[in-house]
């Protein structure tokens, strides 16, 4: 984190549509986007955070069970339609370069087809001369015997 500390990122992967992004935060992102949603949608309406450790543990087993737990807290929160499209969970989401991305590639994807298809056109194009050679060689052989 520049001080010498190692932080742990939890990463997911953001679906919409056909669009996914992976996204990597850290517990403090989370308990951020959650202080900001009880102040927004009061505490009452906001799925429970799993509790901050007094004691940093980094064993696989307690980082394995804390990311299930944030991916359930993200799952509930996407489940109410008023706090899911919250400009909160839109920007802890990324969703704005998610759109971005799927643009980029569906833009990427129609590139692609069209050099794809050139190509394709281009070996039809060479078939047939080679054809055409080797049509010319034979009759070329033919003649000369």
């Amino acid at each position: 984190d520049g001080h010498g500390r190692t932080v742990t990122f939890f990463v997911f992967e953001v679906y919409k549509g056909a669009a996914s992004w992976c996204v990597r935060r850290r517990y403090s992102d989370f308990n951020a986007l959650w202080l900001k949603l009880c102040e927004a949608y009061g505490r009452q309406n906001v799925p429970i955070l799993p509790p901050k450790q007094l004691v940093k543990n980094e064993s696989e087993e307690f980082l394995e069970k804390r990311s299930h737990l944030l991916a359930h807290f993200l799952y509930e929160l996407l489940e109410d339609r008023a706090v899911c499209s919250s400009p909160e969970v839109c920007a802890f989401l990324e969703c704005e370069a998610g759109a971005h991305l799927a643009a980029s590639n569906a833009g990427i994807a129609t590139c692609a087809a069209i050099l794809l298809g050139e190509l394709h056109a281009e070996e039809g194009q060479r078939s047939a001369l080679e054809d055409e050679l080797a049509a010319a060689v034979s009759a070329a052989r033919a003649a000369k015997a």
